[in-house]
């Protein structure tokens, strides 16, 4: 299925101005399979996938380690037995709750390595997010999560799908519920534009 989000990350891959790309959404949306589905269908053989939670000993070593990008595309071509190579490959980092210093690492990618593209995802985002903003923590919050790299990421917002988010395709499955990720635009235009308008920041 063709999904709205799908062409913003297209728009944003093809941006001379890219930036990390992060997804923000709530859980079970589907910003990992956009992430893989956008990888098959514009990197095939040429996407590099971390999961933190999956690969706990690269996380490990991560936040060991100092936060610069050619050392952590080395640990991470260690553990993955893939090349990462900047101008070729989409290194995608998902479940970054479970390594803060990667999400703060998206800074220096920006900085130091901007021909690489790379896309994030993981749950609690938005609450570094909103600490980055000024917002108060709330209890039980974890101060580990609040780096976010304002000004130095691209964002788009992911949200449950509507019928508006298909091209010929109904967006209710046989019992009826909605299903898949999707970014809403016929509803909340703004939000289709969500990592244009974190671009303009810097």
């Amino acid at each position: 299925m063709q999904r709205d989000c799908l062409e913003k990350i297209a728009e944003w891959n093809n941006s001379r101005k890219r930036k990390p790309l992060v997804l923000m959404g709530a859980r079970q949306v589907g910003k990992t399979w956009l992430m893989e589905e956008f990888a098959k269908q514009s990197y095939p053989g040429k996407h590099v996938v971390v999961n933190f939670m999956r690969q706990r000993s690269l996380s490990d070593s991560i936040q060991e380690s100092d936060i610069d990008p050619q050392k952590l595309i080395r640990l991470i071509q260690t553990a993955t037995g893939q090349r990462v190579i900047p101008g070729e490959t989409l290194l995608i980092l998902d479940e970054l709750q479970e390594c803060p210093r990667a999400l703060t690492s998206l800074k220096f990618f920006n900085e130091d390595m901007p021909e690489l593209a790379v896309m994030a995802a993981g749950s609690l985002l938005g609450l570094a997010w909103g600490k980055s903003k000024g917002d108060k923590p709330q209890a039980g919050d974890s101060e580990a999560v609040y780096s976010f790299p304002v000004g130095k990421v691209n964002r788009l917002n992911v949200y449950p799908m509507n019928p508006y988010s298909t091209q010929g395709v109904s967006a209710k499955s046989a019992s009826g519920a909605l299903h898949g990720p999707e970014c809403i635009q016929a509803v909340r235009p703004r939000c289709g534009a969500s990592w244009r308008n974190e671009r303009s920041r810097s």
